[in-house]
């Protein structure tokens, strides 16, 4: 999806991402069917901090995406 290539290429080049970056990548992978990439993403999230969503932990937990 060129979309998700597009997010994956920003976050490798961003010298200095943030866990909201992350989370929403986390995001848009999980959208895409890419539910165990989207895990690990929105566990890196966590481990930056940095304005994520109070929903970040809910997402971890249960592996999901709520609508």
């Amino acid at each position: 999806h060129p979309r998700v290539r597009r997010q994956r290429q920003m976050c490798i080049r961003d010298r200095d991402p943030s866990g909201v970056l992350y989370e929403h990548y986390g995001d848009i992978l999980y959208r895409s069917g890419e539910h165990q990439e989207a895990l690990k993403m929105w566990k890196k999230a966590a481990e930056m901090g940095g304005g994520v969503s109070e929903e970040l932990n809910d997402k971890i937990q249960s592996g999901k995406l709520s609508d």
